[in-house]
């Protein structure tokens, strides 16, 4: 028994490129024809364990590329997080010497 897995993969690239478009998947008329199911009630218990162990399988390694993903997120979230403590610290320097500056001007000038 050959089972079909579909599934999008979500790139998490360093810039952010726009999503591609999703293909269009059209309804199949009628139910889809699958392969016959064994008559013998033991033969139906092993396919069907069999297949769930193969979801299983999916579903672990989907789960470990996910946390893989969530980890990356949060490391990239960080350095955001850093990036944006240090333009403010720059922000605030800026803005002090603006300060002094503007009030070095008005005794020039004034």
């Amino acid at each position: 028994m050959q089972a079909t897995h579909t599934a999008e993969i979500i790139a998490f690239p360093g810039a952010f490129r726009a999503p591609a478009a999703r293909p269009v998947i059209e309804p199949v008329a009628g139910p889809v024809p699958g392969p016959a199911p064994a008559q013998d009630p033991a033969a139906r218990l092993a396919s069907a364990l069999a297949a769930l162990d193969a979801a299983l399988a999916a579903q672990r390694s989907a789960v470990a590329d996910w946390r893989g993903a969530l980890g990356s997120l949060h490391g990239s979230v960080q350095g955001l997080g850093a990036s944006l403590h240090d333009y403010r610290a720059t922000l605030g320097a800026l803005g002090s010497k603006v300060v002094a500056l503007n009030a070095t001007a008005q005794r020039l000038g004034g």
